[in-house]
């Protein structure tokens, strides 16, 4: 098979108007010279249906040739002694090259591979040696923007492997070692789709450093985010970031953000921040516990915080050790109550407290119970935006995959049903916590040190679906 007529081919049909190209007309109104280009011993042209109806014998040498009804070739490849070989090319009904391929008289596939869309883009090219891929491969969308690329080598993929959004957007990048993906990054965007079905990092570089990065934090529509970083060497706190122009603008230190603090939430009414700190109680300031604070939406911006009651912070005896009477991870729920951790008396046995409302503040907060609390470590939780998913961190729990690891269980009533750990690539070995939603609630963020630092990862959250779901 020569390159000047994968050229042509490659060229000519790519819209409708191709059926009166040389090409074409070679195929149609002279098979001999189009035997001659394909290879030089094609004696006969069969359709699929009559080749596959043949009686065993001869192996079949010649053109295979189908046609769609409205008279335009559908197919058209060369044959010897029964296998592929030189070019085959199909079409879509309306005359655009579809496939477009070359085969080794072997049988195997050999050369460059082509896709089309039927706008006549190229959809998919990568090259082939004896059936296997080698080299670079790439894919467009449909108007041309890129869609993908990577790199083969003998069969594997390796290296960067990067894909983009009908946008133009950067979407992912996994890096590949022997086809063995180990590591994968996303960036989740306002009004997108789930970018990940198993944990990818979110946003290297921007969301995820070098430093610490837990507890992301979305407002209402998803373009204006909170995170807690902790520089090497540094305290964590409180940072924003907002989504300008497809990007994750580098997230800057929040304005209310002034001491040790942490775990930030936003009410979904974006009027509210509630975040940990551990900044001085205005009425028992050698109180350095952390403690929950509110600040109101001001414009832009947002007030000067103020420290919830103490029905829900409780001084710490001086004495006492972290996160003895520390109270974190502050949540707003939909019905106006705040959900948050503690320890009351034991710091190895934290668990989840839900403070009724009460008039602009809240009341005493009592024990979310089994099977949430257990004798293990609970803490740091998230309830998906339709109030149907509680996923939460415990530590310390026979049969962990970790240390630390996420679980997740779902409303039953008025209370939670039955827990089970997250798996699939989300509770490991490592560390994983902070869990938060997306404000779809079609994405995870959690937190885990399974690289090192705390980074942040997203994950669809369909994997935190139960069969009874």
């Amino acid at each position: 098979m020569t390159r000047t007529l994968l050229a042509v081919l490659l060229l000519a049909p790519l819209s409708a108007a191709a059926q009166d190209t040389p090409a074409q007309d070679a195929a149609e109104s002279s098979p001999t010279d189009i035997r001659r280009v394909l290879s030089p011993a094609l004696p006969d042209t069969l359709t699929t249906a009559e080749l596959d109806g043949r009686a065993t014998g001869t192996p079949y040498t010649g053109i295979v040739a189908d046609r769609w009804p409205n008279g335009r070739l559908k197919l058209l490849r060369s044959v010897e002694d029964g296998r592929p070989a030189g070019l085959w090319t199909e079409w879509y009904e309306s005359g655009v090259v579809r496939y477009l391929a070359e085969w080794h008289p072997e049988g195997a596939g050999e050369g460059v591979w082509y896709y089309f869309h039927e706008s006549g883009v190229v959809r998919y090219r990568s090259v082939y040696s004896r059936d296997r891929p080698v080299g670079p491969t790439e894919g467009w969308h449909d108007d041309g923007r890129k869609a993908f690329e990577g790199q083969y080598e003998d069969n594997r993929r390796e290296g960067l492997w990067r894909s983009w959004g009908a946008d133009g957007r950067l979407d992912r990048e996994v890096t590949f070692a022997a086809d063995t993906a180990v590591s994968v990054a996303a960036t989740w965007r306002p009004g997108s789709p789930a970018p990940c079905a198993t944990p990818c990092l979110l946003a290297p570089g921007v969301l995820s450093t070098s430093a610490d990065e837990f507890r992301l934090a979305f407002a209402p529509g998803g373009d204006e985010a909170y995170l807690t970083r902790r520089p090497a060497g540094g305290v964590q706190q409180i940072y924003s970031t907002r989504f300008v122009d497809g990007r994750w603008s580098e997230p800057t230190l929040a304005s209310f953000s002034t001491d040790v603090e942490e775990e930030p939430f936003v009410s979904a009414d974006g009027q509210r921040i509630v975040f940990s700190s551990r900044r001085p109680m205005p009425d028992r300031r050698a109180d350095r516990s952390d403690n929950l604070w509110i600040a109101e939406r001001v414009g832009a911006g947002w007030g000067d915080p103020r420290p919830l009651p103490r029905a829900v912070n409780r001084p710490r005896p001086s004495e006492a050790g972290w996160p003895l009477h520390s109270e974190l991870g502050g949540t707003l729920l939909a019905d106006g109550s705040l959900l948050f951790w503690t320890a009351r008396e034991d710091a190895r046995d934290a668990d989840l407290f839900v403070a009724p409302p009460s008039g602009t503040s809240f009341g005493p907060p009592v024990p979310l119970g089994p099977p949430v609390n257990s004798p293990a470590f609970e803490s740091a939780a998230a309830v998906s935006p339709d109030g149907r998913l509680l996923v939460f961190q415990r530590a310390y729990a026979p049969g962990g995959a970790g240390q630390e690891d996420l679980y997740v269980a779902t409303r039953d009533g008025d209370g939670w049903g039955s827990v089970r750990r997250l798996d699939g690539g989300v509770s490991t070995a490592s560390n994983e916590s902070f869990p938060s939603f997306t404000p779809d609630g079609r994405s995870l963020v959690f937190a885990s040190d399974r690289d090192g630092s705390w980074s942040l990862y997203v994950v669809d959250a369909r994997a935190l679906k139960t069969s009874a779901d």
